[in-house]
């Protein structure tokens, strides 16, 4: 990952930083530590969409550091730009296509889980869990 000259595009919106990794769709992703909410929280925010988080996964770098025993996530993208995001309540991601279709009769919502790799590769999979349940929620722009 090559490092650009030129200046992170970083945009202020509602209090809310949002920083550019310089991925191909041009979408940026908010900084600080990610918030956890349920399901019902997530649906009014701009979480991001299961291609969005596939490109993440695709075209950025994930190394695990560890601060006063919690993970946080040193992100590189492929402007050489690395932030570091704070802990995450859970492996979890709310991902605006899973919510989308809505919670099934056992009381379940679809969610984004992960993993990195030893290759500093982040790996999106499907999983479900309660609708009353906390996950990490990501703002993108």
């Amino acid at each position: 990952m090559e490092k650009d000259d030129e200046t992170p595009k970083v945009i202020v919106e509602d209090g809310v930083e949002y920083f550019d990794f310089g991925l191909p769709s041009g979408t940026l992703w908010a900084l600080g530590n990610p918030k956890s909410v349920s399901f019902f929280e997530a649906l009014k925010l701009n979480i991001p969409t299961r291609e969005q988080l596939t490109e993440l996964a695709q075209f950025t770098r994930w190394i695990t550091n560890v601060h006063d025993s919690a993970p946080h996530y040193r992100i590189t993208g492929l402007n050489g730009i690395e932030h570091e995001w704070g802990y995450f309540y859970r492996r979890e991601i709310w991902c605006a296509d899973l919510i989308a279709e809505g919670v099934d009769d056992e009381g379940e919502v679809g969610i984004c889980s992960f993993d990195i790799s030893n290759r500093n590769k982040l790996t999106l999979f499907d999983k479900r869990i309660f609708a009353g349940e906390k996950a990490t929620v990501l703002l993108t722009k």
